[in-house]
Formats: structure tokens, sequence, C-alpha cells
């Protein structure tokens, strides 16, 4: 025990629990990661990171768990560059998008939108990211605006906005996402729009690392509204190879928040397993009734996506939050 938190406890916390002890996804598409689900009529969809080629990818599905990998024979997507099953392709020709990652789809009026994290440059330690958007009229043709709707900005944000979470409330786009600076932890951030594509940054940060298992960094949120409360999950980073799966609550879903009394909710899995280092990027959803939350689970350098869930509310017992 270090602190409050027992660095020896492996596994979930909180009434979670993880669904079997392997990925709700295929390993032999290679590794991907940031997994954003949604229900498409009588299908899911899935939409993901391919970390090797650096380009956003979809799947399909009956029940969330067996998927269909598209091919080149029955993906429509007509975007400029696309190729094999690819949604968002790379566009190194923006100069804002030589890699796509961290996809999030919302409905509107018009169709779909993706958001997605741009990152400038192939190869450099540190590179510059922005957060983009495509537009689809059906969810399979998507075409990238040609300029991103995020840059980082001043000091906090010398160099890093990613993993765009948004939602369309009370007239209003709202976006959460991840900042950093070269010379700080990450942190989670907020902005409003009105329109989704020119946004107006939060003053302050939504939250900050404080514990010791997020001295590394906070980042990937996901919010949700239940029951006249936010709720965030995100990735605690203790250091670039430890990360775990934290959940807070919020009158607002920018400030006071207050901290699950089990956090971190998900650790890594037990010795062998495929998810035995890390569980990052939360993605987290209501199903029927319980809640899900879909991971990233990393073992060496094999990266996958899994699942978790648990029965009833959020909420649990008020003092279950402090």
């Amino acid at each position: 025990m270090i602190g409050n938190f027992p660095y020896l406890h492996v596994g979930c916390y909180g009434g979670w629990q993880r669904w079997a002890h392997r990925p709700v996804t295929d390993l032999f598409i290679g590794n991907h990661s940031d997994g954003f689900l949604m229900k498409m009529g009588d299908e899911w969809k899935i939409w993901y990171t391919h970390v090797q080629n650096g380009k956003i990818h979809v799947a399909a599905s009956d029940d969330g768990f067996a998927w269909r990998y598209m091919s080149l024979a029955d993906h429509p997507f007509v975007n400029e560059g696309g190729d094999y099953r690819c949604a968002i392709t790379r566009r190194a020709d923006l100069g804002w998008a030589c890699l796509t990652c961290h996809p999030w789809v919302i409905r509107t009026e018009e169709g779909y939108r993706m958001y997605f994290t741009g990152i400038s440059e192939l190869k450099r330690e540190n590179p510059r990211s922005v957060i983009g958007v495509a537009f689809s009229k059906d969810g399979a043709h998507w075409e990238p605006a040609y300029q991103c709707v995020l840059e980082p900005d001043g000091a906090a944000e010398e160099n890093r906005v990613a993993f765009p979470m948004v939602c369309y409330e009370n007239g209003e786009y709202r976006m959460w996402y991840t900042a950093a600076g070269q010379d700080r932890p990450s942190f989670i951030a907020a902005a409003r729009s009105k329109d989704g594509l020119h946004w107006e940054k939060e003053p302050a940060p939504v939250w900050e690392p404080k514990a010791q298992y997020e001295r590394w960094g906070a980042e990937a949120p996901c919010v949700v509204f239940e029951d006249d409360w936010y709720y965030m999950a995100y990735a605690a980073w203790e250091d670039e190879y430890k990360s775990r799966i934290c959940l807070l609550r919020s009158k607002n879903g920018l400030d006071n928040w207050q901290s699950h009394r089990d956090n971190p909710i998900i650790t890594w899995g037990t010795a062998g397993t495929w998810d035995v280092e890390s569980a990052f990027s939360p993605r987290l959803l209501k199903v029927d009734d319980e809640w899900r939350i879909y991971y990233t689970g990393r073992r060496q350098q094999n990266t996958a996506i899994g699942m978790a869930f648990r029965k009833g509310s959020l909420c649990g017992k008020e003092e279950d939050w402090k």
C-alpha cells in the first residue's frame, strides 16, 4: 500500500467486472485501440485506431462481440485517398493529419460527424496534434474537413489536443478532450460550440492529475449524463507504461468532481493475460440494464479492445463518492 492506493490490486473494482478474459476484438487484425461503438439500426459499428498504419478503421457486428472486419469489396467509403478497411485515412497533404486516430462519432440532423485526432508528423518524438472532423450522410461514406477544428494554444496546450469526446445538448455542442504541453502531465479540458466547428475553450482545466497513479497524466475522457450527474471515465497514467481507468462525477461536467472511492475501477489483467500491462482509452455506454466500458488493453507491444461491465446505476451508493 502506497498512500491510499493498493498497488498490488489487479482487476476491477466498484462493482465492475471484466467480460471474459480476452478482447472483444480480434488480434489477427493487428494492434488497434480507441474503440468507439454505436448502434446503427440492428447493427453495431466500431470505429478504431489501427496502430500500425495510423488510420481509423471500422467493423460491424450483430451483438457487439463478434465483428466483421470490412474489406475493400464491401466497405463503401469514398474519402480521398481511402484504402483497405479505412473510414478515415491519413491525409499528409492537409499538413495536420499525417496520422489519424481517436475517433468519436455523433448523430446530427444532417447525418453523422466523426471527431478525431490528427497528428502532424510521423517520426518526431513529441509531434503536434490537433482535432479534426469528418462528415457523413449515412455513417459509411466520410469526407474529412480540410481545416482542423481545435488546435493547441498557450503554454498549457503547447503541442497537443487529442481524444475528442463530443455531445450535443441544450442547443450547443460540448467537447471534453486531452491537452498537454511539453513539460507538464496531460490533463482534461473542455470547449463549447454552436455549430460544432468553431469552439470556445473553457478557461480552466476540467481535471488535472492529483493522485500518485495519474502523475504521468490524465487523458481520453468519456462523459455521460445520468440521474442528474455527469460521469467521466478516463485513463490515469502513472508512467508511460502503466495506465488504469478511473471514474468521476460532477453536477456540471466542469468542476467540483467527486472521485469514486474504489478508483482506479479498472486496472490491468492478471499475469499472462492480453491486458496485463495497461488499461486505457475508455468508452462508457449503457446497453439495456448494464453499463459497459470498452477499453484498450496492452501486453508488451500488443494492443486490443476489451470490455468491463456493471449492472445497475453508475451512482451506486452515495458513500462511494468522495
